[in-house]
């Protein structure tokens, strides 16, 4: 006679052997809380999504070549971890939550930060593969680093937080999304950034910039270089452009229409370019 084992997918799972076990067939691909409590390791068998809470008691949970997917509440961590060296790890979760700093055993492959909740880690992280960060979704680094170890970003145009855009580095592509600046005064190196968001710390650029989608809500300081603002309309909810050192220069590069918000600038331009061919609506400037 055969019998079809049928699993829950609203159930809680518990690998607690004293050897060394693989999901196999025995772990549906949707469960509530899943709890590894094996010191000598679970391998995952297949893709695995946890609606509820990944529970790492002890042993590591390896994904193999499998995506394994949070999609409940942060990791509770133990003695345990996550090797994810050669599959994918993806947090689709509805609310914020903070990772634990030694989740992972070493690189991340590929990572996909994809829900509306924020995803705030709590140490630093490697990605071997890519790293994708999803529209609406937000990466928030704290003063952690992100390094890309032969990874590249992929094409989610969601948002990356952090103190100082230094904490990133390695990866071989630009991120498509904005980064939002949340330091005291950081550094804008030079480079062309498809989004910014300029934190109430401020910020300063140490080269020539240029940027589609800026948002200001400090004090943005030009100095000596150039700042290239593109097709999109720029945002102020406080603070300003500082163009007043008389090296600096704005130039606006849009080919379509684009509307300044009031009070955009701190005081007076030092010198103004527009070498697009689109229409600049400048507002109460």
């Amino acid at each position: 006679r055969t019998t079809t084992r049928n699993f829950n997918t609203g159930g809680n799972y518990m690998y607690n052997g004293v050897a060394t076990q693989s999901t196999g067939n025995g772990l549906p691909s949707s469960v509530n809380n899943l709890v590894i409590a094996n010191s000598t390791g679970v391998n995952l068998s297949a893709a695995t999504s946890v609606n509820g809470t990944l529970t790492l008691t002890s042993g590591t949970l390896t994904t193999g070549s499998n995506t394994l997917t949070i999609s409940g509440s942060a990791p509770s961590l133990g003695t345990g971890n996550v090797n994810a060296s050669s599959g994918t790890v993806t947090f689709s979760n509805a609310s914020g939550f903070t990772l634990p700093s030694s989740l992972f055993t070493g690189n991340i492959n590929n990572m996909n930060v994809t829900g509306a909740g924020t995803v705030s880690i709590g140490g630093s992280y490697n990605v071997a593969g890519t790293l994708n960060v999803a529209n609406g979704s937000a990466l928030t680094l704290g003063t952690n680093t992100l390094t890309g170890v032969s990874g590249a970003f992929g094409a989610g145009t969601g948002t990356i937080s952090l103190d100082d855009l230094s904490q990133v580095s390695g990866f071989s592509n630009t991120f498509a999304g904005t980064y939002s600046l949340t330091g005291t005064n950081p550094n804008i190196p030079a480079a062309t950034y498809p989004g910014l968001t300029i934190g109430s710390g401020g910020a300063t650029l140490t080269g020539t910039v240029t940027v589609d989608a800026l948002t200001i809500n400090g004090t943005l300081t030009v100095g000596a270089n150039t700042l290239r603002i593109g097709n999109t309309s720029p945002v102020r909810t406080s603070g300003g452009v500082d163009a007043t050192n008389s090296s600096a220069v704005v130039e606006f590069t849009n080919t379509s229409t684009i509307t300044l918000p009031a009070s955009l600038f701190t005081g007076n331009i030092s010198t103004l370019t527009i070498t697009g061919s689109g229409l600049i609506n400048a507002g109460q400037n």
